[in-house]
């Protein structure tokens, strides 16, 4: 028989009490709250208030304000790094917010009960009141109107500045560069509407358009407001706020609907505008023979003529066509890395990626030379060649 002590008793309350406050988070929905609170017929000391609700991209996040620590200004210094190193996050309105997505409810539900018990020493859970607010009276929100974009921008600026606690700065475009990845992307009102714009480059240099455009086409159009876009030889991603009248929370959550779209789709589509290497160059790894011996006597691509090419893949259309597919990718692929290492300040990987990316055009050129030799030629040699192939 387990031995029973006090402490045990209050350990075993607050882990019930986490595991109801769990399964009333994930059973929340937008527009619903949840408040949890010391006792409010208890006058002694700061009274501990956490407020949960759902974002504008159903994550759940709870809230706490300043007025809700202990007055006195050592105190009060005490609570804020307790704060920080249980991970909340404070705004510069004074509020700070700690938020999970969904399926994280646990760890929300932990935080929770280790911020009453650490910041505010709440005893056990008995000594809480703890109540939904199934539709809460709607809030006066006050909202501006831009009146161009100079103020529309200060708007954003001073937005982003409150929401992250950061200085926020903007590029001589007047953007704002946002840390997301797998690509960078940007933030920017528009010139030509009251309207702010996020925008991203997924890939570059496309070299099948029509396979890219009927990837961008495939892209779904209902439960997001991204769009992709093909324009030239690039992809873009873009997600349009209309702003004709102004508020943080139409910002934060434009902001939440970004982050998840870079995080979680623009991978897939980067990769499937990127995954048409051919297949003679995927079933071992290896490049074909015939290319590899090429890049062994031009390693360059600046060596060889178009007939010397030719003569090195045997005179075969099809062959050439699939090295020509081939080089393109490895460019792009050389490309996208001389990009992601300028990016993380790395000169010297950069410059040989470059290096690699030019090697492999000038392949390609000389490719396209060679496949001009064999269906042009009047060569009776490479004609006879490429047809007994």
């Amino acid at each position: 028989m387990t031995d029973f002590t006090v402490d045990s008793n209050i350990d075993d309350a607050w882990r019930t009490f986490a595991l109801h406050v769990g399964d009333r988070l994930s059973h929340l929905e937008p527009g619903e709250t949840l408040t949890i609170q010391q006792d409010p017929m208890i006058p002694e000391g700061p009274h501990g208030t956490l407020r949960f609700a759902i974002t504008g991209s159903r994550r759940l996040r709870c809230t706490i304000v300043d007025t809700d620590l202990h007055p006195t200004p050592e105190y009060f210094a005490e609570h804020l790094g307790l704060l920080a190193d249980l991970g909340w996050r404070r705004l510069r309105n004074g509020t700070h917010i700690f938020e999970v997505g969904r399926r994280r409810v646990d760890q929300l539900a932990h935080v929770t009960v280790l911020t009453l018990r650490q910041v505010w020493e709440v005893v056990h859970p008995a000594f809480l009141d703890h109540s939904p607010a199934a539709r809460p009276e709607p809030r006066i929100e006050v909202a501006v109107q831009p009146f161009d974009a100079d103020h529309l921008r200060a708007l954003l600026v001073g937005s982003l500045e409150d929401l992250t606690g950061c200085r926020i700065q903007t590029d001589a475009d007047g953007d704002i560069a946002l840390p997301t990845k797998p690509v960078s992307s940007w933030l920017s009102p528009r010139s030509d509407a009251p309207r702010l714009e996020f925008f991203a480059r997924l890939a570059g240099d496309i070299t099948d358009r029509r396979r890219a455009a009927d990837i961008v086409a495939a892209q779904p159009t209902m439960g997001s407001a991204v769009r992709v876009h093909l324009l030239e030889d690039e992809v873009f991603a873009t997600l349009t706020v209309e702003c004709a009248v102004f508020h943080p929370h139409n910002l934060s959550s434009a902001l939440a609907e970004w982050f998840s779209f870079l995080a979680d789709c623009a991978p897939s589509v980067i990769a499937k505008v990127g995954e048409d290497t051919p297949l003679t160059a995927r079933n071992d790894g290896r490049l074909p023979d015939a290319l590899q011996t090429l890049l062994e006597l031009d390693p360059d691509g600046r060596s060889l003529s178009a007939r010397e090419v030719a003569k090195i893949c045997r005179y075969n259309q099809a062959d050439i066509l699939s090295y020509i597919h081939t080089s393109e990718e490895q460019h792009l692929t050389w490309r996208r890395s001389a990009v992601d290492a300028a990016a993380a300040s790395d000169a010297v990987e950069a410059d040989a990626c470059r290096h690699e990316a030019d090697a492999w055009k000038a392949t390609t050129h000389n490719l396209r030379a060679a496949l001009r030799v064999v269906v042009l030629s009047d060569d009776d040699t490479a004609d006879s060649s490429s047809t007994a192939k």
